[in-house]
C-alpha cells in the first residue's frame, strides 16, 4: 500500500533535501543550487547538483537523478518503504500504518484536507457580509487594505455556537471529521459538539505546499482567549509550521532573507509594507524544528520580538535553544523593539523605513549571549568575573558543531579580555560595561554641573519629577507611582501630593501645549512646593525628565529608570535576608531569598533588551 501524499510532503519538508544530502556530499552553494562531487561516480570535478526548490538531486556526469527518497534509497540501498521509515524516524514525524485500511485513510486525509479547504471559503464569505462587517472594518482600522485580507485568505467566525458544524453536516461532512481537524470541540459538560471558532477573526495556516492544515482566531470584544488555535492533529503540528511561510517561501529562497515576528497580524502588516519574508511561530515560542525550517532556505534570519516582558524572555528562550543547533552558516539575529511596540505599531508609526531602521540596529547571537551574561554579572570582584567565565563556558559547551564552538570560545576569550582590562583601568563605578552595550545604570550630569548626589535620593527624585515635568503621562504612571514609597520623606510626601493632585478632576483635562505647557507646568510645580535645586539636579542628571522634552522621550527615560530603582530596591533586600541567613538559618528567609533573586532575574530578562533598544535616555539624550 501507498504512503499518503500529505505524509511524504511532510518529510519532505521537513528533512529538507539540501540539508540531508549535505551530511554525505560536501556542498557549496552556487546561485540557487548546491554543487558538490557525486558520490554515485567517482570524478575531481563537480557535476553533482541539488536544487532544495523544485526537489531534485542531478549528477550531470553518470546522469543519477531523483528525490530525497530516491537518493536514500541509492545511497543505502534501501527499498522506497525502509527510506521514507527512516526518514520520517529521524525527523520525529509517526509512520501511517500500512495496512488493509490504508486506502481508507488516505482518503479521509483527502477528505480532511477538503473540509479544511471548505472552512476556509466559509469563513471567508462571512467576513464581507452580515455579522462580519464588523471584523472586517476592524481589519482595515487596523491598516490592512482589501488585497492583502485577500492573500491571506482572512475570514471571520459568527458568535453562534454551531453555525459551522450545522453548516457542514447539511453539506455532507461527518462531526467525527470535523472533531478530527479541530472545528468542533467536545462539550465538557456532556453536551453536543460546538464550534470551536465563535465571534473570531479567522486565520488560515497552510503548509510549505499550499494546504489549509489549521487555523487562528481573534476574539472580537473582550474574551478569551484574545488568540486561540486549532489543537494538534495529524494535519498540524504547532513546533514544525510556522504561519506565511507558504506566502514567504518564494521570496526567502530568492533572497536567503528572513524575518521571524511573533503574532499574525505583524506577519500580514509587514508583507503588506513590503517585507515579503516575514513569518511567525503559532502562538508558541520559536522552536527548534521551525529554526530548521527557516534555516534551509535562510541562513541568518532575524528574530524581531515585541518590547514586552514576554518578548524579551522569548528573546532569550530563542538563544538558549539555537545553541545546540547553530553551524557554520547558521545563526540567528535579533531585535527587541521599544518598550510597548510590535512590528504593526512600528509600520503604523514610522512606515517601512522606519521598521527598515529598527531591522538594521539588529544583534548576533553572540552578542545576545554575551549581553545577557554580562548584564546579570556586577564584575566588582574576582568571583564575580570567574563566575561570568564560568557561565560562558556552560553556554558554549551547549554548541555541538566543534568549529563553531572553538569560536564561541575564542570571541568570548577576547571579550572577557577586553572587559576585565577595560575594568580594571576604570575609576567610574557602574562603567564597566562592553562598549557596545554600555548600560551606566547611574545617569551622568550634565556638561559643566558638578554634584554628589546620593543615587537613591537622586532616583526617587527622578520619578516624581519626572511626572510633574510631564503632567500628559500622569495616568500611565499613576498604578506604579502609587505603589512606591521613598525612603526620603520629603520626596514622598511630594509624591503622595502628586498623586492626590493630579487625579482631581480637570486637573489634566486641558493641558496646554508649547510656551503655555512650561508656564502651566511652572504653576503646578508652584503648588506643589516644588524645591527647585532638587527639581534643577534631576533635569542635569536626565534630560529626558525636562518638561521641553517630548512625552514619548519622558516615557521611555522614566520606565526604564523605574526597573532600575525597583531593581535596586530588590537586591538590598537580598542583602538583608542573606544576613538574617548568616544569623540563623531558616526555611521563610531561604525562600524569600529565592523569590526575591528571580524576581530581580525578571526584573533584568525584561530590561538588558528593553534598556539597550531604547538607548536614548541613558546616555545619548541624557547629557546635555
Amino acid at each position: 500500500m501507498a504512503f499518503p501524499s500529505f505524509f511524504l510532503d511532510q518529510v519532505k519538508d521537513q528533512v529538507g533535501l539540501a540539508d540531508f544530502i549535505g551530511k554525505r556530499v560536501k556542498l557549496i552553494k552556487r546561485g540557487r543550487d548546491f554543487l558538490g562531487l557525486c558520490p554515485f561516480h567517482n570524478e575531481k570535478t563537480p557535476s553533482f547538483t541539488v536544487n532544495e526548490e523544485k526537489g531534485f538531486f542531478h549528477c550531470f556526469g553518470c546522469g543519477e537523478h531523483g528525490s530525497l527518497f530516491d537518493f536514500v534509497m541509492k545511497i543505502d540501498n534501501m527499498s522506497f518503504r525502509d527510506a521514507v521509515e527512516r526518514l520520517a524516524e529521524d525527523a520525529g514525524i509517526p509512520v501511517p500504518e500500512l495496512n488493509t485500511k490504508s486506502k481508507e485513510q488516505i482518503s479521509r486525509q483527502k477528505r480532511a484536507f477538503d473540509l479544511l479547504e471548505h472552512a476556509t471559503c466559509f469563513y471567508e464569505e462571512n467576513l464581507t457580509k452580515g455579522e462580519g462587517h464588523g471584523a472586517f472594518q476592524y481589519l482595515i482600522g487596523r491598516g490592512l487594505n482589501k488585497e492583502i485580507i485577500k492573500k491571506f485568505r482572512l475570514g471571520f467566525a459568527g458568535p453562534g455556537s454551531t453555525i459551522l458544524k450545522d453548516t457542514f453536516l447539511r453539506r455532507g461532512f461527518d462531526e467525527k471529521l470535523m472533531l478530527d481537524v479541530g472545528l468542533i470541540v467536545e462539550s465538557k459538560k456532556g453536551g453536543k459538539p460546538y464550534d470551536r471558532f465563535r465571534n473570531r477573526i479567522i486565520f488560515p495556516v497552510e503548509n510549505i505546499s499550499g494546504k489549509i492544515i489549521a487555523f487562528g482566531g481573534r476574539v472580537m470584544g473582550d474574551g478569551e482567549p484574545k488568540y486561540l488555535n486549532s489543537p494538534e492533529t495529524q494535519l498540524f503540528q504547532k513546533r514544525n509550521n510556522l504561519y506565511g511561510m507558504r506566502e514567504s517561501i518564494d521570496y526567502i529562497r530568492k533572497n536567503g532573507e528572513a524575518i521571524v515576528v511573533e503574532g499574525y497580524t505583524d506577519v500580514i502588516a509587514l508583507h503588506q509594507h513590503g517585507f515579503p519574508g516575514s513569518v511567525s511561530p503559532l502562538g508558541t515560542a520559536l522552536s527548534e524544528s521551525q529554526m530548521q525550517l527557516i534555516w534551509k532556505y535562510c541562513r541568518n534570519p532575524v528574530l524581531c520580538f515585541d518590547g514586552d516582558i514576554a518578548g524579551s524572555r522569548a528573546a532569550v528562550r530563542a538563544a538558549e535553544r539555537a545553541l545546540p543547533l547553530i553551524k557554520p552558516g547558521l545563526s540567528l539575529n535579533f531585535v527587541v523593539l521599544d518598550e510597548g511596540h510590535d512590528p504593526d505599531s512600528i509600520l503604523t508609526s514610522k512606515g517601512a523605513s522606519g521598521f527598515e531602521n529598527v531591522l538594521s540596529k539588529s544583534i548576533t547571537l553572540s552578542d545576545l549571549i554575551w549581553k545577557i551574561e554580562l548584564q546579570s554579572n556586577k564584575l566588582e570582584t574576582p568571583e564575580e568575573r570567574s563566575w561570568l567565565e564560568k557561565r560562558l563556558e556552560e553556554k558554549t559547551s551547549q554548541i555541538v558543531d566543534p568549529s563553531v564552538r572553538k569560536y564561541y570560545q575564542d570571541e568570548f576569550k577576547n571579550r572577557l579580555w577586553r572587559q576585565f582590562r577595560y575594568f580594571s583601568s576604570s575609576k567610574k563605578p557602574g562603567r564597566y560595561r562592553d562598549d557596545r552595550f554600555e548600560n551606566n545604570r547611574q545617569l551622568p550630569a550634565m556638561s559643566g554641573v558638578k554634584a554628589s548626589v546620593d543615587s537613591k535620593f537622586l532616583s526617587e527624585a527622578i520619578l516624581v519629577y519626572t511626572v510633574i515635568s510631564h503632567p500628559g503621562l500622569f495616568h500611565r504612571f499613576a498604578e506604579s507611582l502609587g505603589t512606591l514609597s521613598f525612603d526620603n520623606d520629603k520626596l514622598d510626601k511630594l509624591r503622595q501630593e502628586v498623586l492626590k493632585t493630579f487625579a482631581a478632576p480637570d486637573v489634566l483635562k486641558a493641558e496646554p501645549a508649547g510656551e503655555d505647557g512650561k508656564t502651566y507646568v511652572k504653576s503646578i510645580s508652584a503648588s506643589l512646593g516644588v524645591d527647585e535645586n532638587i527639581q534643577n539636579q534631576v533635569f542635569s542628571h536626565a534630560k529626558f525628565a525636562r518638561p521641553e522634552e517630548d512625552d514619548e522621550f519622558a516615557r521611555v527615560g522614566w520606565e526604564q529608570q523605574l526597573r532600575i530603582y525597583r531593581r535596586e530596591q530588590i537586591l538590598q533586600e537580598i542583602e538583608a535576608t542573606k544576613n538574617r541567613l548568616n544569623d540563623r538559618m531558616n526555611n521563610e528567609d531561604l525562600e524569600l531569598l529565592k523569590l526575591l533573586k528571580q524576581q530581580v532575574i525578571e526584573i533584568e530578562e525584561a530590561s538588558f533588551l528593553l534598556d539597550d533598544s531604547n538607548s536614548e535616555p541613558k546616555g545619548s539624550k541624557s547629557a546635555a
